[in-house]
């Protein structure tokens, strides 16, 4: 992020890496949530789900609120995820397997859920050590940035799940998906 933010407002206005790296991780935790939320909105259980996110928010302002006098932004985007993390995510893991998924299920889409998060981590800190090997101009970091942001978490998806039946499984519906089937001639005729 910071070679774009250095080309596009200039040095003097960037943050520190600290920030940067506080809004990754509210970034992500906005997306761990939304994508428990889609599951809950496509199972339509808002009436047990209605009071997590006045709760989450009352949590987020208090947090906000005690925490931005003794440090700052970092206080506003760490309550941010906090509340996300320890209100929004256990709720919604609660109400999920209270009414969707089978309960026996739960310690297994938890553990899915964690070791998603530690390959996450995992191709952070590989990218971030990666791109730090080199020093470049502002244009070649972005650019280098830009190529490592993609190859590395992608290779290391691969080696953690590159094994995984449910990864196969993925890339075959892909592959069905993009490539007709065979026998089936495509017609070219407008």
């Amino acid at each position: 992020y910071q070679p774009f933010m250095q080309i596009w407002m200039g040095e003097d206005n960037m943050l520190a890496v600290g920030f940067v790296i506080c809004f990754v991780m509210y970034y992500y935790s906005m997306g761990a949530n939304k994508l428990l939320n889609m599951f809950k909105d496509s199972a339509g259980i808002w009436k047990m789900d209605r009071w997590r996110p006045l709760t989450a928010a009352l949590v987020n302002l208090g947090l906000n609120l005690a925490t931005v006098q003794w440090l700052g932004l970092y206080g506003v985007l760490l309550s941010s995820v906090v509340s996300i993390v320890l209100v929004q995510i256990p709720w919604l893991f609660r109400n999920l397997f209270l009414e969707v998924f089978p309960r026996a299920n739960r310690g297994r889409f938890v553990r899915l859920f964690c070791g998603l998060t530690a390959v996450a981590l995992i191709s952070c800190a590989a990218s971030w050590f990666v791109c730090g090997l080199f020093s470049l101009n502002v244009w070649g970091s972005l650019i280098l940035n830009a190529v490592m942001s993609f190859t590395v978490p992608n290779l290391c998806y691969f080696v953690f799940f590159g094994r995984n039946p449910l990864l196969r499984d993925s890339l075959a519906q892909i592959k069905r998906s993009i490539l007709p089937k065979s026998g089936t001639k495509i017609d070219s005729t407008p």
